[in-house]
Parts: C-alpha cells; structure tokens; sequence
C-alpha cells in the first residue's frame, strides 16, 4: 500500500507527463490491473504501448513502490533506460580479508543523493570503474532515491555480490 503523500505526488506527474485523460485513466487501470493479477510481464507490455515518448519514460522510476517486492529485479532488468541518463553498472564481490574500496555520502534524510567520496587506488571498486561523484542510484536492483543513508549501507552490506547503478 502506497503512502497518500506520494500518491498525490504521483497523481501529479502523471497528469504532467501524460496531457491525455484516456491515456492517464489507462495508466491507472493498468497498475490496478497489475495489483490484482500480478503479472508483471503483461503490465510491461502494456506500459510499453503506453508510455511510448521519452518523457514518459521517467513514470518507470516513479511506479516502482507499486510493484511488488519479489517483482523488483525483473522489473529493473525489463524496463527501458531513460534517456539523457547514463547509468554505469558496477559489480563487487565480497572477499575474505577484503574491504570494497569506496566510502559514500549522502541520503535522504540529508536531501540529497548517495555519493561516491573516496575510492581507494587499485582496489576492487577502483578496478571495476567506480569514481569520486558518482551517484548511487540502485544497489541490489533497488531505488535508493528515497533511501537514509543507514539502509544504503545495510543494503551494501547486506550480500556478497553487489550490484551498484551509478551516475
């Protein structure tokens, strides 16, 4: 259940980026579709008929608190980049004895993004390609748009594998 908060907000930017009702009524009846028969793959055919401009494109960011939590990872592999937008992926493993080389910055609760501040020469995530400001916009297949920093971390912290979408 989606908090009413960010329902208006979402209610907002619908009615920016789609100027049509018909088309906003069917974005709506689509997620109240998804909701109720939780087919993920035929909510993304259809969003792809729908949202068929690139300034649509960004609604993909705004529906995922609406998609169920095990549809998470499928969702971020299936829906189409943003444009303008270069996300880089970098992948680390854990190791024993091993520290992942890079400290962040930032959260929600400070107002901004999650930074990249330090990157220690020649280690795992200075090998992979991560750079001083980059910003952290997924870990793990997660949105962390509106993520404090302590779950960031957590989330870091959290697998032996991590998947980080950088900008």
């Amino acid at each position: 259940m989606i908090d009413r908060q960010f329902a208006k907000f979402f209610i907002s930017l619908v009615k920016e980026l789609i100027p049509h009702d018909d088309d906003r009524d069917r974005l709506f009846n689509l997620l109240r579709q998804y909701q109720a028969s939780q087919d993920l793959n035929r909510l993304l055919f259809d969003l792809r008929i729908l949202l068929n401009e690139p300034n649509k494109l960004e609604l993909y960011d705004f529906m995922r608190p609406m998609i169920l939590m095990r549809h998470q990872i499928e969702y971020s592999r299936k829906v189409p980049p943003i444009p303008g937008v270069k996300l880089r992926q970098i992948r680390l493993q854990r190791r024993v004895g091993e520290g992942l080389g890079f400290s962040v910055r930032g959260g929600y609760e400070h107002g901004v993004g999650i930074f990249v501040t330090q990157v220690a020469p020649g280690s795992q995530a200075d090998r992979q390609g991560l750079k001083v400001g980059d910003e952290v916009v997924r870990v793990n297949g997660f949105n962390i748009s509106e993520a404090i920093h302590e779950d960031v971390l957590n989330l870091i912290k959290s697998r032996d594998e991590i998947v980080l979408k950088v900008t």
